[in-house]
């Protein structure tokens, strides 16, 4: 007999023998634990020989197993199954066990690239990027938004999105709403552009949490060719309690898996100083590349046909600077039933501008021209102890430059 061939896919190893013969082993654990799916390849179509979970190093399960094979397949003519799981136990094994590759940085021949972005500052290319915000905040039509940004490409767009250079497509995964909602939604975006058809977001409804599904996700997305995959929303994707750090850390493998840029919205958390964050675990934040706050501006009610967004960047990739605030106007026309989605100033949103950071609200200040710190103090209503400790911080970063007894933006362009 000869040695079979082996490939790997997520949670698959697979063994073709030259007899026609297949051997699958799904979800092999480090003990040895697998489900085995065995088949014959034949003219008429694959047969399935048998289903069953065995551990494989229990030589006393798996001769028995062998055996059930053999009388199963006495058409299948000089193929010694015994024989055939010695070859591949081990191979399996060290397959399981090496992981990824070691693979050489800094390469003479190679040019330096610069990670990318599929729509910029919102989504990182090939990273996992949060909107968090409160319920009603909008998040989820954001994510629309960017969808039809990075799937057309919508270059031209006032939102101050820089899109893709190509055609991405963008798979959304739904574990809150339903298909004809998601449907209706896109449809209206559609129509604020005036199109009527003919852009497709690929949409899956999820039942399972993301870490249990993820085969079935994985596969979906190979044969769509996603390039990017929306998670709406992380809470549901859990399944769990998001406090705790084991479903955080399984949730996190699933997503580096999937090996493409994903987009994640979630809920807010309050701690008892005030401080906003992504709703769980410290590690949904700590492994995330991107993570923006999304504000609702509270003078709008849920209902209004035009409502508010400010968005606040609370976490910044390791190779790009903080980007300032930006915001949005959504135009919800009930008539035509279209959404109409353009720029906004984030200044003009009361409640966004108070939960700013004393830094971000000196650089918000500065940038209506230079100022002294007494000056700066007075218009933001604030302590000028605590004004000149957030002016050293941000002279430390190179934002902002003194001359004199007063401060001034450093322009980067």
């Amino acid at each position: 007999m000869n040695k079979p061939i082996l490939s790997e896919s997520l949670n698959l190893i697979r063994f073709d023998f030259e007899n026609s013969v297949v051997i699958e082993l799904h979800h092999l654990s480090d003990s040895g634990k697998a489900e085995i799916w065995t088949w014959h390849l034949n003219a008429t179509g694959n047969t399935l020989i048998d289903l069953s979970e065995l551990n494989l190093l229990a030589p006393r399960s798996r001769d028995e197993f062998c055996k059930r094979l053999k009388a199963r397949t006495p058409g299948i003519k000089d193929f010694d199954w015994s024989m055939a799981f010695d070859y591949i136990v081990p191979m399996a094994l060290q397959a399981k066990r090496k992981g990824e590759p070691v693979i050489e940085l800094g390469l003479p021949d190679k040019d330096i690239v610069k990670p990318s972005w599929d729509a910029f500052p919102l989504v990182v290319s090939g990273m996992p990027n949060i909107l968090f915000g409160d319920r009603g905040s909008l998040k989820s039509k954001l994510g629309l938004v960017l969808a039809l940004i990075m799937i057309l490409p919508w270059d031209d767009n006032t939102l101050g999105i820089i899109a893709p250079k190509k055609h991405l497509n963008v798979m959304k995964l739904d574990y809150e709403g339903t298909q004809d909602a998601d449907e209706y939604e896109w449809r209206r975006l559609l129509r604020g552009l005036d199109y009527e058809g003919g852009i497709q977001l690929k949409y899956r409804a999820c039942r399972r949490p993301l870490a249990d599904d993820i085969e079935a996700i994985s596969d979906h997305a190979d044969a769509i060719k996603a390039d990017v995959i929306i998670v709406d929303s992380l809470g549901a994707a859990i399944g769990g309690d998001l406090n705790l750090t084991e479903p955080a850390l399984q949730f996190n493998t699933a997503i580096r898996q999937l090996n493409r840029t994903t987009l994640i919205t979630a809920h807010t958390a309050k701690n008892q100083l005030g401080k906003r964050s992504v709703f769980g675990s410290v590690f949904y934040e700590n492994l995330a590349r991107n993570i923006w706050e999304v504000t609702k501006s509270e003078d709008e009610a849920s209902e209004a046909t035009i409502q508010h967004i400010a968005l606040n960047q609370t976490k910044s990739p390791p190779f790009a600077p903080h980007h300032k605030p930006i915001a949005f106007q959504f135009d919800f026309d009930q008539e035509s039933e279209r959404t109409i989605v353009s720029k906004y100033n984030p200044d003009d949103i009361d409640n966004f501008v108070k939960n700013l950071s004393t830094n971000q609200l000196i650089l918000n200040c500065l940038k209506e021209g230079m100022k002294t710190d007494k000056a700066i103090s007075d218009e933001m209503g604030k302590p000028l102890q605590h004004i000149r400790v957030g002016l050293a911080r941000l002279k430390a970063k190179k934002k902002i430059v003194k001359i004199g007894d007063i401060w001034g933006l450093i322009s980067h362009e």
